[in-house]
This record gives structure tokens, sequence and C-alpha cells, in this order.
């Protein structure tokens, strides 16, 4: 069983994360929980990560090519974190431009704890992995 961005919205660290764009695409697969401290991702990414961004490098007028990167990389969503002096909330045209691509677009409240969130996400992959190894062993068997 694979973790899908659906599955994100039934954790308890994720309750103040919304959904804000690209409901379509819930069913992609989240490979990992990442941060992004550059200006662009594509060297850093193999395709599946969820991708946090604090703002502190991404300004809100770089966020569409950003979004764009992703979606090539194929991510399986990006996680924007808003209310503080970097980022005070999702321009528009990148709430668009997700929905148009079916990429799951999230808008975290900067007061919520990265990595409570990063860890649980992390848990629940490595749990999911797990007991996905578990059942293909007695299958095998």
């Amino acid at each position: 069983m694979s973790v899908t961005c659906q599955d994100l919205l039934t954790l308890k660290y994720f309750e103040r994360i919304k959904l804000v764009a690209g409901p379509n695409g819930l069913d992609r697969t989240v490979t990992w929980p990442y941060v992004g401290q550059t200006s662009t991702v594509s060297q850093w990414v193999h395709g599946g990560e969820l991708l946090f961004i604090t703002g502190i490098v991404h300004s809100a007028d770089k966020l569409k090519d950003l979004i764009l990167e992703c979606i090539q990389k194929k991510l399986a969503g990006l996680v924007i974190l808003v209310g503080n002096e970097y980022i005070n909330s999702i321009p528009e045209e990148l709430l668009a431009q997700a929905d148009a691509a079916d990429f799951p677009l999230f808008e975290m409240p900067w007061d919520v704890k990265l990595i409570d969130v990063t860890r649980e996400i992390t848990d629940l992959i490595t749990v999911s992995y797990t007991h996905l190894r578990a059942h293909e062993t007695k299958a095998n068997l």
C-alpha cells in the first residue's frame, strides 16, 4: 500500500494544512516529504516527493516557475508555508495552474511545526512500506 496525498488529510499534524488547489490529484503517491531551500528543485528530487517551501528562497513572484518544475518532475504535491514575511498568501494564478494540472497544492500556517508534519508523514510512509514488505513475504511463503 502506498501513501497518497489523500492519506495525508487524515494525519493529526495535517489538520491545519488546507488543500487549496488540485483536488483531482489527491491520488498521487507520496514517496517522501522534502523541504526545499533552493530556488530550483529538479536536481534534488526523484519524483513523488511532497515539497514543503517556506518562502525564504521562493518569492511569491517565482512560485509559478517552481510549481511548473514540480509538475514536470512529477512531485506528489506542494505545501507552501504562509502567513509570514515571505509569502502572505498564495496567488490566484498559482491556484489555477495547480488545478489545471491536477497538482495538489496545500497551504500551511507558518506556526505549524514543520518537523512534526514531516515526521508524521515519514512515519506513515515507513509503516506503510513495512506492512507492504511483510505482506509480500507472506505471499512468497
